[in-house]
Formats: structure tokens, sequence, C-alpha cells
């Protein structure tokens, strides 16, 4: 699943200097928008400060799914009752999914990864520090997902394990403090456990939580090591997402999905719970 066949709506800052004369700027938008069947302008607005990256909160999405081998427009899956969807669907709005880093993260057929060992191993040179940059995030982001994984065959997922370290739903700050009501809190969906992404700096977890993450660490410690020569800072992530708004709509093969995500979150780590994803 990648975001490139998708139809997105997306704000883009432009900065143009000095004064800026509307209908001189909406000519040139008119000249950019001829001849593309692409890309369309939608709306444009002045403003003094940019729109700077990252500081959206959420990402909507609305997804059509085909539920047969017709061919539609909408993305295929492999045939799974519709009972089962709903019963999937209907656990994910009530207790949320496995945040995993969706597989755009780790470039067509692993390259990012590819890109990563290379580096590590001093085979090659990345000419920028953009894609630098994707091959240091994507190696991490494989060890947090195998953190999750590991988390739900232990079926302590969504649950509380010593040493844990937890984030809030309503902000980013982390705390350690185990008390009687974190488990209430896990359920009723204020806070998360995360999952450790790997870097330079000391260690929050402890106990149970801090031996799941060396047991990790130690199925790839020359990635641990690289990424500390690199000056990678350690960071957490929340090993559970919440679908904001989940919405769900059969209409004869298509089923369509609205739902809202936080930033950083992927759709197609949702869809996969629900669906194989892995040939689409």
């Amino acid at each position: 699943l990648k975001d490139k066949v998708s139809i997105s709506k997306q704000w883009f800052s432009i900065h143009l200097g000095g004064k800026v004369i509307l209908d001189k700027f909406q000519e040139r938008l008119e000249l950019a928008q001829e001849g593309q069947a692409n890309w369309k302008i939608l709306e444009y607005q002045v403003h003094q400060k940019k729109l700077r990256v990252g500081t959206h909160d959420f990402n909507g999405f609305e997804v059509n799914v085909q539920l047969n081998d017709q061919t539609g427009g909408a993305l295929e899956v492999n045939t799974v009752p519709q009972e089962i969807i709903i019963e999937r669907l209907a656990k994910i709005k009530a207790g949320g999914f496995p945040n995993y880093f969706g597989s755009q993260r780790f470039g067509k057929k692993f390259s990012n990864l590819k890109t990563a060992q290379q580096l590590f191993d001093h085979k090659k040179k990345i000419p920028t520090r953009h894609l630098k940059g994707l091959a240091l995030s994507a190696s991490r982001s494989w060890l947090f997902n195998h953190q999750v994984s590991k988390r739900i065959l232990s079926d302590n997922f969504d649950k509380a394990i010593l040493g844990d370290v937890f984030v809030f739903e309503s902000s980013s700050s982390l705390f350690t403090d185990i008390d009687d009501q974190i488990s209430q809190r896990i359920l009723d969906l204020e806070v998360h456990p995360t999952a450790l992404l790997p870097g330079q700096g000391n260690d929050l977890s402890s106990a149970d939580s801090l031996v799941l993450e060396y047991q990790i660490e130690a199925l790839y410690p020359s990635w641990v090591r690289s990424l500390k020569d690199h000056k990678v800072k350690k960071d957490r992530r929340a090993i559970r997402a919440l679908a904001s708004d989940l919405a769900w709509e059969f209409n004869g093969s298509i089923l369509t999905l609205k739902f809202q995500l936080k930033k950083g979150s992927y759709a197609s780590s949702l869809l996969n719970c629900v669906f194989d994803l892995s040939h689409s």
C-alpha cells in the first residue's frame, strides 16, 4: 500500500518574498495548473508564517477496499467474510491497533534497510543527508516493530509490564510511575506503553521492559552500535495507536473506511489488522 496511489489533500508553504500581489499570484498558480492532470490547486491563502512540517495533529483517511477480484479503483484484498471484518474493525475502534511503522517506511523491496546495512558496513557512501536519514530511521523503525511483535506474542501489547515507559494519548509526555490505576488507564485509552527507538542516551525503561529491549537489540548489535556512532538520539514511541472517528460502510463489493490517525501512525498498519496487504 503506497501513498502515491491515493487521492490526497495537503497544505504546502511557498515563500514568495516581499509584498504579495494576490492577482499576480493567482495568475502564476493558474499557469502552473495548466496541463497538470495529477494535481489541482484547491485553495490558497497568504500568511505571515510558513507552515512547518509536523505541525498538524491528525491525518484524515477515506479508504475504499475492493472485497473481491473485481476492479474499481479501490484497494484490492483477499476475500475476508464480512462478519470477520466487522469484528476486527470493532476491536480496533474499541481498543486501538499495533502502532507498527508501515512497509513504506522501509522502501520498495526494503531498499532503505539495505542502504542502512551498507552504511553500517561502510560499504556505501550515502550521497545526501536525506537518504542517510531515511536509512537510519528505517533501521530503528525495524527494531521498534520487532519490539511490538514481541509484546503481541507475549500477550502484553495492551498491558503494563514491569519497568515500562508510558506516553499520554493527549500529549507526548513520558512517565514511568506504575500505580494501581495504570491498567485501567490503559484500558481507558488514556495512556499507552512505549517501545524504544534505539540510539544514544540513557535508558528510561527498566526491569522486564528493558530486558525485552536488550533482547531485540541483541539480534542487530551492529545496527545499534552504528546508530550510536551516527549520534542518533534515543526516542520512544507508543506501541498502540487509536483510530479516531472510525466508521465503515459496505456498498456491494466495496468497503469504505473513514478514520483519523495521529501524525506518525500508518493507515496501512490499521488495514493490516483487518486484511492481508502483503501483496498490495
